[in-house]
């Protein structure tokens, strides 16, 4: 998990949230103790305490770290010298690539235990994916006057729904690759880019 690093005690925080993501694919979210967490980091439960009050608080912060790394590897395939179709191609060949290269983890933030602290860390994810659309497809209207300005309730739910549907075939056990070119024309639908061939036809 990379993340930038400025002092010995961001060293160490990051370190513990690295051994609760492995902790994670030991044993699950729920199966994954104080301990299975210390021990991956290599630290103790006491220095633990002193970063999180809780396994909960650690969990949210691994979700907004995820999330960010996530994004930035996705926001580095973009340009807008392309047409925003191949764009919206990208993102979502560079989305499903991250994402699924850490099934475990994935499925974890769907987890029907989940709080309702952790389901807000989700939503303000999925709210930084749909800004983001929103920030290419504004840039693209000036290029192609088929192309409007998308809001963010639409951008919001293709956020969603493209990760909902990867997570379903995740935890089906289905090879995700497979559903990368229907996202990609679903995507482009919803933001309005240049037409491709329905998914099928």
């Amino acid at each position: 998990m990379a993340t930038n690093l400025d002092s010995p005690r961001e060293e160490q925080r990051a370190r513990l949230l690295d051994g609760l993501a492995a902790a994670i694919r030991e044993k699950g979210l729920a199966g994954a103790q104080l301990g299975d967490i210390a021990r991956h980091a290599r630290t103790s439960r006491r220095t633990f305490y002193k970063h999180f009050p809780d396994k909960e608080s650690a969990f949210i912060e691994l979700a907004h770290v995820l999330g960010e790394g996530v994004q930035a590897q996705v926001e580095e395939v973009l340009d807008p010298d392309l047409p925003l179709g191949e764009q919206m191609d990208r993102a979502v060949a560079k989305y499903v690539e991250v994402v699924t290269a850490d099934p475990a983890v994935t499925i974890t933030f769907v987890n029907p235990l989940l709080t309702e602290r952790v389901m807000q860390a989700q939503r303000e994810s999925a709210e930084r994916y749909a800004r983001l659309i929103m920030r290419v497809v504004q840039a693209a209207t000036g290029d192609d006057p088929r192309i409007v300005p998308i809001s963010f309730a639409s951008a919001y739910m293709a956020t969603r729904g493209i990760h909902e549907a990867m997570v379903r075939a995740i935890s089906g056990g289905e090879d995700v690759t497979q559903l990368v070119p229907e996202l990609q024309v679903f995507l482009r639908n919803v933001t309005r880019a240049e037409s491709t061939p329905r998914f099928g036809s």
